[in-house]
């Protein structure tokens, strides 16, 4: 009697099979002598059914295979398959170590023992069909690719001041007032860096003196607060636009999304498409978050400490750095951020097709930290990366409530009246004034006041009594 030889069925097999018995019109015996099989494995199919079909919908790839295992943490393959669907849907790039990475990071939420090695990523890549892609449709040249984010900086901030700041996010208070945000950008080779912009808080702040902010080795602005403001972002991404635009060159921009960052204006720009970063997720996928910030604040603080040690060995005063002296440290610190430093991040934050390991960026304790420490007794509860990361929890950006918005007018109805009182004064101290200067100043106080009044309204005065 000949031996019959077994048919390996794919998924997609089982499938049809399930389909074809559902359907009614040929017995069971037909179609499994229709696939080669023996009734017996039709009424196994038959009896997983259920488990074939969760698993396919679950990873689309499962049809073209012929055998398939459930995942032994199937918590974290949720968790997982619905992670890169988000990150799918913004057509984001996603490579193997930034899965291994949230997984371990979702494994260690629910609690599990997990290790996420090459070996589980491979399967894990398998089961749910998952490809390697930095981006789909329109190709881009990697040194075209950028991206930019801002951080908050106490610039003036010293390791002996380390505890005192820490946790702050900055929203107000007296520390607010030795913060300023900064944007940082380069490309994904390493090749680019953008020109700083640093906001701060004054037009022209005392130690700028007569100095033309144009010949700064960064693009300053300014707001009360010190944030990034959409009229500011706005400005700063039409600059960059004309400027690629000017070179004849296409760039891909990405950003987090947030309100300061309006979509608006996408249809303008000319040279730049901006991709936003999905909400919750921006610090995995960010190369800027990924170290890059982290490694400049690490050659920032490095400077200060060096600086003030400096000033101890010439016998001067440690007195506080001034904004011009930060935004010279700031320039400084951004061009020792090393070319591998920021491909290595863009690699970590999933923009490259290979995978490989991701090499962490060496940040070693600077030499100089034993001796601050010792001339600094009060600074020894402290870590040099503490001090680092002093500020990691300032905000950037804000967006005023409408009790803030009013007040805002009201200041400045007040500031119009008070400098109408100025011209008034320097008029009545003058010889020989006609009537008509007094009236025209009357006609322009009774306008602001009428003004101040109509902005006062509540919302409530528009509703029929």
């Amino acid at each position: 009697m000949e031996k019959r030889s077994l048919k390996s069925l794919t998924v997609g097999d089982k499938i049809k099979i399930i389909e074809e018995v559902k359907k009614g019109v040929k017995r069971k015996k037909e179609i499994a002598s229709e696939f080669g099989i023996p009734a017996s494995t039709l009424s196994t199919i038959l009896k997983d059914k259920d488990k074939i079909f969760k698993a396919v919908e679950e990873a689309p790839c499962l049809p073209r295979r012929k055998r398939f295992k459930a995942s032994s943490f199937p918590e974290i393959e949720h968790a997982m398959t619905e992670w890169i669907k988000r990150v799918r849907d913004y057509n984001l790039p996603i490579s193997g170590p930034l899965i291994q990475e949230k997984a371990a990071e979702f494994a260690k939420n629910l609690g599990l023992t997990f290790q996420a090695s090459s070996g589980w990523l491979e399967k894990f890549k398998l089961r749910n069909g998952i490809v390697e892609k930095i981006i789909s449709g329109e190709k881009y040249d990697s040194k075209d690719i950028f991206n930019a984010d801002e951080f908050g900086l106490f610039f003036k901030c010293t390791p002996d001041r380390t505890l005192t700041f820490k946790g702050d996010t900055c929203h107000g208070g007296k520390n607010s007032k030795e913060r300023v945000t900064v944007m940082v950008g380069a490309n994904m080779t390493g090749t680019e860096k953008l020109k700083l912009l640093v906001i701060g808080k004054s037009k022209q702040p005392r130690c700028f003196k007569k100095k033309n902010v144009q010949s700064l080795p960064v693009t300053y602005a300014y707001n009360k607060k010190a944030w990034m403001l959409s009229t500011i972002y706005e400005s700063w991404i039409f600059e960059l636009d004309k400027r690629f635009f000017n070179d004849k060159r296409k760039v891909l921009l990405f950003v987090d999304n947030c309100p300061a960052h309006p979509k608006t204006l996408l249809h303008e720009l000319k040279a730049i498409r901006v991709v936003f970063l999905p909400p919750n997720m921006t610090s995995k996928l960010q190369p800027m978050d990924q170290g890059i910030i982290k490694n400049m604040k690490h050659h920032y603080r490095k400077s200060i400490m060096q600086r003030n040690l400096r000033k101890m060995d010439s016998g001067l005063e440690i007195d506080d750095i001034n904004l011009l002296e930060s935004i010279e440290l700031l320039h400084k610190s951004w061009g020792a951020v090393t070319q591998s430093t920021i491909v290595n991040c863009f690699h970590k934050a999933g923009f490259t097709n290979e995978i490989e390991e991701v090499e962490p960026v060496e940040e070693e304790t600077p030499i100089e930290w034993d001796r601050y420490q010792q001339l600094f007794p009060e600074t020894n509860t402290v870590e040099f990366q503490h001090f680092v990361e002093v500020d990691s929890s300032v905000i950037t950006t804000y967006y005023p409530t409408d009790n803030e918005i009013l007040n805002d007018l009201k200041f400045q109805t007040s500031q119009a009246l008070d400098s109408l009182q100025v011209v008034r004064k320097y008029i009545q101290e003058q010889q020989e004034i006609g009537d008509e200067i007094f009236s025209a100043l009357n006609v322009i106080e009774n306008f602001t006041d009428r003004s101040n009044i109509k902005k006062q309204s509540k919302i409530s005065d528009f509703f029929k009594k």
